[in-house]
């Protein structure tokens, strides 16, 4: 449970270790969903307890060995939701805003990143993934699962890189935006007419 250091790393690099590091979790006898999330937990600077792995450890074998839903998934979802979920589900004012935060900038973010990974495998569910390998306890399907938890893994740092991205180009333009609002308002006191097409000019640059 080291932390490592990700800093100057392409995001093929990290995605690489974070594969490395999950195959190394599992020959230690961590389950899928624990896996994929203490590796999130090692590679990532978040603000979670040591002890957060708890919540994960009964997603394993397809959530208590039911073989339903795989646990590596789960653990993607929990472990991106460290750096992209809600700190505080309550900071919109109202029902609607959260409801609408959800749906316009969570949901489909996290869906993104599930139909990936169901493109990739075909299916989602830990039954469906194994079953092909026969006996569970078989060789074959250890090392399937191996793959399969890695990949999680290594999907789940990619769109965390991605996100850290979006918000840091983000920030610089909130930023700079800021900055140049004060500048067009003091240059334009005398000239009311000058401060709408600044801001059109902008947001252009911004969106496209």
């Amino acid at each position: 449970m080291a932390k490592v250091d990700i800093s100057g790393m392409t995001k093929e690099e990290i995605m690489a270790k974070a594969e490395e590091i999950a195959k190394g979790y599992f020959r230690e006898g961590l389950n899928c969903s624990e896996c994929v999330l203490r590796t999130f937990m090692d590679m990532h600077d978040i603000d979670l307890p040591d002890a957060a792995i708890t919540l994960c450890t009964g997603f394993g074998g397809g959530m208590g060995h039911t073989q339903n839903n795989c646990g590596a998934v789960s653990g993607a979802v929990m472990a991106f939701g460290a750096v992209k979920g809600r700190r505080d589900p309550f900071a919109k004012e109202d029902m609607g805003a959260r409801i609408a935060e959800l749906q316009e900038e969570i949901y489909p973010v996290f869906g993104k990143m599930v139909n990936e990974i169901k493109e990739h495998e075909k299916t989602l569910i830990c039954k469906e993934l194994c079953d092909p390998f026969g006996d569970f306890n078989s060789v074959d399907r250890k090392r399937n699962c191996k793959r399969l938890i890695a990949y999680c893994a290594a999907v789940a740092a990619k769109y965390a890189e991605e996100y850290k991205k979006m918000e840091s180009i983000l920030n610089k333009n909130v930023k700079a935006n800021n900055t140049m609002s004060v500048t067009a308002v003091e240059n334009t006191r005398n000239n009311q007419e000058r401060l709408p097409n600044f801001r059109v000019v902008f947001f252009r640059r911004f969106l496209f």
